[in-house]
């Protein structure tokens, strides 16, 4: 089975961006209009320019998982996100 932190790198690998699975986090944030240097609050922003309305990340995160039609516990959500390649 596949796991999720696996996953999560391959796929931003897999979309050319580099280091650590944090640093292609913080670029995948910023390659989506997010402009902070902190990756908490730049997940945020992007999260809330992809139609996330809570000004919470994790329950910004759980909308944005299932605005892409995901369902299932929050792992679930994230694996099929990450795993299935849903990645925007």
């Amino acid at each position: 089975m596949a796991q999720l932190n696996d996953c999560r790198f391959e796929a931003l690998r897999g979309l050319g961006y580099t280091g650590a699975t944090n640093d292609m986090l913080l670029q995948w944030a910023h390659a989506g209009g997010a402009t902070s240097p902190v990756l908490n609050e730049a997940l945020l922003e992007y999260l809330l320019l992809n139609g996330a309305v809570t000004p919470a990340l994790n329950d910004a995160w759980m909308e944005f998982l299932e605005a892409q039609l995901l369902t299932g516990s929050r792992n679930d959500m994230e694996t099929e996100f990450w795993c299935g390649q849903v990645i925007i």
